[in-house]
């Protein structure tokens, strides 16, 4: 409101307080300063009519709002919709969830002593209840790790020890891969230069139904996923699967192109010279070397 005598008509007061009660406000006429200038200013002086409404708005106050406030009763869903964000950080991935949103409409007078009665100042907010038909669409939170069969097929009597699998993992915001060669007890994926490609998925047997495909033979690989199902994967149609294709094209469309130069090593810095040695002091001019003579006597001008 862009006064208190404007709180009355706001949608709180009209659904909330009880019939005939409204705020005690400052001055009469439902918010005049005793003595001060009515709303829209002073009719005989140039300033009728009053500021125009948004005209040099301090830091942090609210303009007038240009639309009519909502009916009593409003609900967001019937009226004007409103955009929020929410961010769920709790999230488990393959799962799918469902969201609804509890709001608050807070009390604009708590905690303030300009209400009848004093009782309407207590409540801090009034809280939406929770619907059971409104909860939003399904959401489903994708894997950040992805494996694919990358060995060839077998015959029935030629069963592998271990099969070599490719893991897809979505880190550093951006997909890598790395092969892993696994045998029937080993969990798919680990870390590997502080990325973790676990999958929490472990192969349980290599097998080979000679009846699959129209009696021509179908190897498969049994697995067991973190939710205790069985699962089974073919490697013909893992190596041909377009979602894998095109995890492998994106990350060979990132790398760079054959030929690129390395960048160059840092030279090594040249050991450090030695400082000279300090010269040696010149002998006295006139002096003979290895000083004075034996039996030399200055008094006596001898050389």
């Amino acid at each position: 409101p862009n006064n208190l005598g404007d709180l009355a008509s706001e949608p709180f007061f009209q659904t909330r307080f009880p019939a005939g009660v409204s705020p005690v406000l400052p001055g009469p006429n439902n918010g005049n300063m005793p003595g001060g200038m009515p709303p829209g200013g002073d009719p005989n002086g140039e300033m009728n009519g009053g500021m125009p409404p948004n005209v040099a708005l301090a830091p942090g106050q609210v303009p007038a709002p240009t639309e009519p406030l909502p009916a009593p009763n409003f609900q967001p869903g019937i009226e004007k919709p409103f955009l929020c964000w929410a961010y769920d950080e709790t999230v488990v991935e393959g799962h799918t969830y469902r969201y609804q949103v509890v709001y608050a409409l807070r009390n604009p007078v708590y905690d303030s002593n300009i209400t009848r009665p004093p009782q309407l100042a207590e409540q801090f907010a009034i809280w939406s209840e929770p619907d059971a038909q409104g909860w939003g669409q399904s959401t489903y939170v994708p894997p950040t790790a992805e494996f694919y069969l990358a060995t060839t097929n077998w015959q029935s009597d030629k069963t592998p020890a271990n099969i070599k699998i490719d893991v897809f993992k979505w880190a550093q915001g951006k997909w890598q891969t790395l092969p892993f060669t696994v045998s029937p007890g080993d969990r798919i994926g680990d870390v590997q230069a502080g990325v973790d490609y676990g999958t929490n998925v472990t192969v349980v047997d290599l097998k080979y139904d000679p009846r699959g495909n129209n009696g021509a033979g179908r190897p498969y690989v049994l697995l067991l996923t973190a939710d205790g199902r069985l699962i089974e994967r073919e490697p013909t149609a893992d190596r041909t699967n377009e979602r894998m294709l095109s995890l492998r094209a994106y990350i060979q469309s990132l790398a760079p192109p054959p030929g690129t130069p390395g960048a160059p090593g840092t030279p090594t810095a040249p050991g450090a010279v030695g400082a000279p040695g300090a010269p040696g002091m010149p002998g006295m001019p006139g002096m003979p070397p290895g000083g004075i003579r034996p039996g030399y006597n200055p008094a006596a001008g001898g050389r």
